[in-house]
């Protein structure tokens, strides 16, 4: 008796598996990060009746690669290993939610874009992609795009590494939020520049963070908000630049914890119905705590909190 006769329900289930590379799961070896969808298991009962289930394959890089390198383009075998072997911007946004606790990403000069949504899918509203932080990582940045080896410093002032969240000209189109980390997880930017997010809502941010959060010596240009600190968050910035910002550059939630030193806040922008720009955006808004050193603040940008 078949799965579609009488007697029988044709019962279809879903699951994810999470594997390493070069792992076997349902007789196949899988040797390519990324998610693997739509994989089919068909299991038979005594009755000889079919049920399906569609297996989700995350299949994540080796757990024991600690150092990865990016470019635009990928060279050579573009596995990461070095310059000369650069994986590209799509295999970034691959591995990188996908990477152990304690990896670094070496990103080299360019203007790099997110691939899919949080959950690893291309979504049919392109605001909605992000790069998801699921691990302790590290992004640096500033590196020369025709970078050679390993030893190559980083010089984020010369080679401007970009994330940015252009869509096109139209001041609605555009990615909302670039990075979004996760609990309890801690991650460090270093030579990075964040431009053009979207004015969504409130939530909106180049950066969400949800876990701790080191910046170091990055640039966050014409972002609706450049860091959000939700939760219990808490964010160490150094040496920044935030300019243009639509709304506070800086939002620290009630339960969050900020300390800033070094940084500039410069023309951040308050939007009239109108759309017309009026120059006296926050440079931080926070009803959590936060510590400010040898930070600067001008062309009608102020510094509005609660906890100081």
């Amino acid at each position: 008796m078949g799965a579609y006769e009488l007697g029988c329900v044709n019962d279809t289930t879903f699951t994810t598996d999470t594997i390493y590379v070069g792992e076997k799961i349902l007789g196949q070896t899988f040797t390519k990060v990324g998610v693997h969808d739509s994989i089919f298991e068909t299991l038979k009962s005594s009755l000889d009746c079919d049920s399906v289930v569609m297996h989700r394959v995350v299949v994540k890089p080796d757990p024991n690669t600690f150092n990865y390198y990016v470019k635009m383009d990928k060279e050579g075998r573009g596995d990461g290993s070095d310059w000369d072997n650069a994986m590209d911007s799509t295999d970034f946004a691959t591995y990188l939610p996908l990477a152990p606790d304690g990896a670094t990403f070496y990103v080299a000069a360019g203007t790099y874009k997110p691939v899919y949504d949080v959950n690893m899918n291309i979504p049919s509203n392109s605001s909605n992609l992000c790069y998801a932080i699921n691990s302790s990582v590290t992004i640096r940045g500033g590196y020369p795009a025709d970078a050679k080896g390993k030893d190559v410093p980083s010089e984020p002032d010369k080679y401007r590494t970009i994330f940015s969240g252009d869509l096109g000209d139209n001041f609605n189109t555009g990615i909302q939020t670039l990075f979004l980390t996760a609990k309890e997880k801690l991650f460090s930017i270093y030579g990075l520049n964040f431009v053009k997010t979207k004015d969504v809502s409130s939530s909106s941010a180049a950066i969400i963070s949800n876990g701790n959060f080191i910046v170091n010596q990055c640039v966050f240009d014409s972002c609706f908000c450049a860091i959000l600190l939700k939760n219990s968050s808490s964010a160490f910035i150094d040496s920044c630049l935030f300019t243009k910002s639509w709304a506070p550059s800086i939002n620290v939630s009630e339960e969050a914890s900020l300390t800033v030193s070094n940084s500039k806040f410069e023309d951040n922008v308050l939007f009239s119905p109108s759309r017309t720009p009026v120059y006296c955006g926050a440079a931080i808004y926070s009803q959590g705590i936060i510590n400010v050193d040898k930070c600067e603040a001008r062309n009608g940008t102020s510094i509005n909190v609660s906890n100081l």
